[in-house]
């Protein structure tokens, strides 16, 4: 006699076992990720792997945006980060036009993996990169030392100066008198021991003076505290150094 067994998989045990390869194919990446990232075994969370990892994809594919992004969501976990991070946040940075922040972010990474590092030949590249970019900025007269467009200052209107009210008389133009002390005459003592009083020739025995610093004119040009003098101020566009 012949028997047939026959063997049958429920759909929910199926579908359970494909979820639990594909976990663990995940899990499998994500440990070759980090290792590729930091150069050793150290154990990110996925939050930080998934997020570098993004961020890496989008700068194989050119767009920077959103690697920038990505990479500053890694960032804002607060946890511990690839070695490696540093050096493709400061290239994404570079390509942003964010060249001092894509300058610190290189040096942070040459300190922390000095000539043993997997991109050190790159950042090293990136590093002279940057500081030709910075020689420009440095040198342009359109743009702040961020390498950002500067445009007038509206609140002075371009003129790096306001008028304000004098520190010193709070805009009334007057002072107390400092020879009276503000009493409106002059006290002395006499050989006798007795008060002797005559009035004040500066202050007219008003007991107050013209202002010393606004000399009457109540009010003062001082430095702009939008543009703190300087007449412009920043805009959100990466500057071409050229006119306009």
């Amino acid at each position: 006699m012949r028997i047939q067994f026959e063997s049958k998989i429920s759909p929910s045990y199926l579908k359970a076992l494909i979820l639990l390869c594909g976990l663990l194919i995940f899990g499998s990446q994500q440990q070759a990720n980090a290792q590729y990232y930091q150069g050793d075994d150290y154990q990110f969370s996925r939050e930080v792997i998934q997020w570098v990892s993004l961020g890496k994809q989008y700068m194989d594919n050119g767009d920077f945006q959103n690697a920038n992004i990505a990479f500053r969501r890694a960032l804002a976990t607060k946890e511990v980060l690839p070695y490696n991070m540093a050096y493709l946040f400061a290239e994404t940075l570079y390509e942003i036009g964010q060249y001092k922040n894509a300058e610190n972010f290189t040096e942070r990474y040459l300190n922390m993996t000095g000539n043993s590092g997997d991109y050190f030949r790159q950042a090293a590249a990136l590093k002279t990169k940057i500081d030709n970019k910075l020689k420009v900025i440095l040198d342009c007269n359109f743009c702040n030392a961020l390498g950002y467009r500067l445009k007038p200052c509206q609140d002075c209107d371009g003129l790096g100066t306001l008028e304000q009210s004098c520190p010193r008389c709070h805009g009334i133009g007057k002072e107390r008198c400092n020879a009276c002390n503000g009493q409106g005459v002059q006290i002395s003592v006499n050989q006798f021991g007795l008060n002797d009083y005559q009035s004040c020739t500066k202050c007219s025995n008003s007991g107050f003076a013209t202002c010393s610093m606004c000399e009457g004119d109540k009010h003062l040009n001082g430095d702009c505290p939008v543009c703190l003098g300087s007449a412009k101020v920043p805009t959100n566009q990466i500057c071409d150094h050229h006119a306009h």
